[in-house]
C-alpha cells in the first residue's frame, strides 16, 4: 500500500501539531495513524534528519507507523527522545514538518542509485595507456586495474590527491560500482 500526502496550509499547521498526533491516508483513504507519538511516548514533531540510506528494494518497515515497508531510510533524532528512529518519507516529513525536505532528500538518493546502476555501462569509460579500464566524470579520474585475479581501483581529484581501493573485488564490475560509491562519498563528506 502507498501513501499519499498532502502538507497543511501554513495557517493550519501549529493547529496540526499542536493535537501532538501525527497521521497520514493511505491511497485508499484509509487512516494510518502513528500509534508511538504523543501522549507521552515520542515527540510528534522538531525531529532532524541526520542521514538516508538506500537499502536497495523495500526491506525494512518504518519505526514510526509500522505499516510501510520501506526502501529509503531517514535517521531522524530528536533531542529529547533516546534512539534515532528509521523512518520513509512520509512520517520523515510528518516528523521534521517538512515533508518537501524528506522528499527533496530522497529524490536526491533516487537519482544517486539511477546514476550507480548506470555507472560501469557509461559510453564515457576508455583505455588508458596501460590497458586499464577508466573514466573521467565529476571531477574525478577513476582507475580500475586488475592485480592478480582481484580487481581494485584509484579515484583521482582536480588536485591530484590519490585514494586507493581499501578492498579487492572478484570482477570488474564490482571494482567499478565500488569506485562510484567512493565518489558520492567523496561528495558528500564533510569539508
Amino acid at each position: 500500500m502507498r501513501f499519499t500526502y498532502t502538507l497543511p496550509s501554513r495557517k493550519a499547521l501549529p493547529a496540526y501539531k499542536a493535537g501532538g498526533f501525527i497521521s497520514a491516508r493511505h491511497t485508499d483513504g484509509s487512516r494510518c495513524p502513528s500509534r508511538k507519538v504523543g501522549r507521552g511516548r515520542r515527540p510528534s514533531s522538531n525531529w532532524e534528519c541526520v542521514f538516508v540510506d538506500d537499502l536497495g528494494a523495500p526491506a525494512q518497515l518504518c519505526q514510526m507507523c509500522e505499516t510501510q515497508e520501506i526502501r529509503y531510510v531517514h535517521h531522524m533524532q530528536h533531542a529529547g527522545f533516546p534512539t534515532i528512529l528509521e523512518v520513509g518519507c512520509i512520517c520523515a516529513g510528518h516528523m521534521e514538518g517538512d515533508y518537501l525536505r524528506a522528499k527533496t532528500r530522497e529524490d536526491r538518493l533516487k537519482k544517486a542509485a539511477s546514476r550507480r546502476k548506470r555507472w560501469p555501462f557509461l559510453k564515457a569509460w576508455t583505455t588508458s595507456q596501460n590497458g586499464n579500464p577508466m573514466i573521467r566524470k565529476y571531477g574525478y579520474r577513476v582507475t580500475i586495474f586488475k592485480g592478480g585475479s582481484l580487481w581494485s581501483g584509484v579515484i583521482v581529484d582536480e588536485n591530484n590527491k590519490k585514494l586507493f581501493a581499501k578492498k579487492s573485488y572478484q570482477t570488474e564490475l564490482a571494482a567499478k560500482l565500488a569506485a562510484f560509491n567512493g565518489i558520492m562519498w567523496l561528495q558528500n563528506k564533510p569539508r
